[in-house]
């Protein structure tokens, strides 16, 4: 062994031989039946008419104030993968949820309702292929429908995608970062979501490209209405 290639080696010796991570990462839905997992969440939200007129509150159907926090799981199931898409079996169970003012009572009686299954179907794009053009559909996953661009993403990379089947504005989406989340590297998309009520409308998702499937999500939506304020705050993660 010639003294070039003697370096070259201790070199490698020293460093060690894994291959440099990915820079960049095809996003893509890669489940398998029979898959099972779980997601925690937690919702947050209020509303405040306290800059409104009475006649106003009454018009838009604000009785009062109200504010409320549920927490709970969501159980996930892949029932079938056939022809690129792949269809989900969820069911939510609420652990808790407490209110004040006008959504009190409500709060009270989520506890009392029995969970409610959802099957909803995507492509490896996340496109929800199962819902009708005029509807909002699950608002869990009404958000990512057809988020995917078709070509590799790394960080910086800028898409547009359609948010639900009836948006009349497209949204705008940015890999912001690559992260590090329940011990696996996550591809952090940033998304602006314009075209539905609020004045803020955003979503965080933290995609596992190995693996094909998302971590976790983060959503938030502000409006405001003639001195109405109101928020809501949601974050589901993943359960080891």
């Amino acid at each position: 062994m010639n003294r070039p290639i003697q370096i070259c080696a201790l070199i490698l010796v020293a460093v060690g031989c894994n291959p440099a991570p990915p820079t960049s990462f095809l996003l893509r839905i890669k489940e398998e039946a029979g898959s099972k997992w779980k997601y925690t969440y937690v919702m947050n939200t209020f509303i405040d008419p306290k800059g409104m007129t009475p006649e106003d509150a009454k018009k838009h159907g604000i009785p009062g104030y109200g504010s409320a926090e549920v927490k709970g799981t969501l159980d996930m199931e892949v029932k079938s993968v056939k022809d690129g898409k792949t269809t989900f079996y969820k069911i939510s169970h609420t652990s808790s949820a407490t209110g004040k003012g006008i959504w009190k009572e409500q709060a009270e009686e989520m506890m009392k309702e029995k969970p409610l299954p959802t099957t909803y179907t995507w492509d490896e794009r996340m496109t929800n292929v199962n819902i009708a053009k005029e509807e909002y559909a699950d608002p869990m996953t009404n958000s990512l429908h057809t988020l995917f661009p078709k070509d590799p993403v790394k960080v910086g990379t800028e898409w547009e995608y359609q948010p639900f089947p009836a948006a009349t504005k497209k949204s705008k989406a940015k890999v912001v970062a690559i992260e590090k989340l329940h011990g696996r590297d996550t591809v952090k998309i940033a998304m602006n979501i314009p075209g539905v009520v609020g004045d803020e409308n955003t979503l965080t998702v933290w995609f596992d490209p190995k693996n094909g499937r998302y971590l976790k999500f983060e959503s938030l939506s502000k409006s405001s209405l003639k001195g109405q304020v109101s928020e809501n705050h949601l974050i589901q993660d993943l359960v080891e």
